[in-house]
């Protein structure tokens, strides 16, 4: 999903967006704890929860986001690295 589709779908006051490496779940891991999963259920009550990742992983992604239930933003940027 482009987050620009989602301004224009009946959204909620508040958006969160959720990095998926580091912080719910460990680099480059697919499997999703219950902790998680009960905290994102809890986030979506009030707010519109989007997931992203800029680790070129889209079967992973798309799996997590399916277990979350959470649409993923198209990610099409890159870590900057140094020139």
């Amino acid at each position: 999903m482009k987050f620009v589709e989602w301004t224009k779908r009946g959204a909620k006051e508040k958006a969160i967006v959720l990095d998926i490496d580091g912080t719910l779940v460990l680099a480059g891991e697919r499997d999703v704890s219950v902790e998680v999963v009960s905290a994102v259920k809890k986030l979506k009550e009030e707010n519109d929860v989007f997931l992203f990742s800029n680790k070129r992983m889209p079967e992973r992604n798309v799996a997590i986001a399916e277990v979350l239930d959470v649409p993923l933003l198209d990610a099409e940027s890159k870590k900057p690295f140094p020139s």
